[in-house]
């Protein structure tokens, strides 16, 4: 007799991969974007990268192609990159600053909210792109 019950949900991946759609593609291209600006400091794929994140869950839900996949992916992709943007626009101070940011989304994750635009990814983003100007 096991002493410790686990037990498991159900997830979208038991149910086989999700479909991939305009919206999924939204995001992706996004993240492409945003993390070719990471890497080349254009800020035209910053923009680009900002926008994708700003419209792909608009698309998803305009398109009723909306997904619990979508949704994680996409969350996944908004920490990944604002840790990224974090760092690109402040430096080790970003980093510093990173553990409260990323509670903070969580926190209102958590509570079913999300801003309407400017994410914190999008914030960050944007101080890097102004960063970068001031520097050159």
């Amino acid at each position: 007799m096991s002493l410790v019950a686990v037990t498991r949900q159900e997830s979208t991946l038991d149910r086989g991969l999700p479909k991939p759609n305009l919206a999924t593609a939204v995001t992706i291209g996004g993240y492409a974007a945003s993390l070719a600006y990471i890497a080349t400091n254009n800020p035209a794929l910053g923009v680009i990268g900002v926008v994708a994140d700003e419209i792909d869950g608009r698309v998803a839900r305009a398109m009723g192609q909306t997904s619990s996949f979508g949704r994680e992916m996409d969350y996944a992709v908004d920490l990944t990159l604002t840790g990224l943007t974090a760092y690109r626009a402040l430096g080790n101070i970003g980093l510093a600053v990173l553990p409260i940011v990323t509670t903070f989304q969580a926190v209102i994750r958590a509570a079913g909210l999300r801003p309407s635009f400017l994410s914190a990814r999008a914030l960050f983003t944007g101080a890097a792109i102004l960063r970068s100007m001031v520097r050159s």
